[in-house]
């Protein structure tokens, strides 16, 4: 299997895209009795967990599975266990712990400077599941409620994209949804964010509907095509 674009960094921390993860929470997942999620570009897992550990006492009600191009992130994300930091624009540990979550499923170890070590128990790694698998180049390997590609398309020129949109055509269920990233870092502010941003304003061509009140949010209105 090849490397692609969105193997070039890698970067992803617990919450990092907290207004992707309160409208999951908040308003798409209360419309389902039992809701499967994926999470494409999942990189080492960080986003899995989070979407986990932020629904904790709806654990029972959904099924996440993670998917990444790179074995070794796979890998890594498998493991559950993870480097932390606590700088005041991630401060990932705090945010753990504001969820209240048991303090006996997860272990917090010292590492280095500003960052430290946690790792989850075996009950929280049994309820998420990662595979390597390459979007650009076929469907899942089942259809899911809910897509989530943060920080992801971008990486790809825009006739990959129409090759990965498809194939999230195909992947998710009637009226499912695709989620992605809400907001770009200033730091990645350039010509090429813009035309990305611009090229995402409109992906009704792939069967997604933009959803109102929020960026970059769509549903399946269209499979026909596809």
């Amino acid at each position: 299997m090849m490397d692609s674009p969105c193997c070039i960094s890698g970067f992803t921390t617990f919450y990092r895209d907290n207004t992707v993860l309160r409208v999951l929470g908040e308003v798409i997942l209360p419309s389902y009795s039992q809701a499967t999620i994926a999470s494409v570009g999942c990189s080492i897992g960080k986003e899995v967990y989070s979407i986990l550990l932020r629904n904790w006492p709806e654990r029972e009600k959904i099924k996440i599975d993670g998917y990444d191009i790179s074995e070794k992130r796979i890998s890594m994300a498998r493991e559950g266990t993870f480097e932390v930091f606590e700088l005041e624009s991630l401060n990932e540990i705090e945010k753990i712990k504001k969820l209240n979550i048991p303090k006996e499923l997860y272990t917090l170890r010292p590492k280095s400077g500003c960052s430290r070590e946690i790792e989850f128990s075996e009950e929280i790694k049994n309820m998420v599941n990662f595979e390597v698998h390459d979007i650009s180049q076929e469907p899942l390997p089942k259809k899911y409620d809910v897509v989530l590609m943060l920080n992801v398309l971008m990486y790809y020129p825009p006739e990959e994209r129409e090759n990965i949109l498809s194939n999230v055509n195909k992947s998710a269920k009637e009226n499912g949804w695709l989620l992605c990233e809400s907001e770009i870092s200033d730091g990645w502010r350039n010509e090429k964010i813009k035309q990305y941003e611009d090229w995402m304003g409109d992906i009704s061509r792939f069967g997604f509907e933009k959803q109102p009140h929020y960026p970059r949010i769509y549903r399946l209105a269209n499979r026909s095509k596809f």
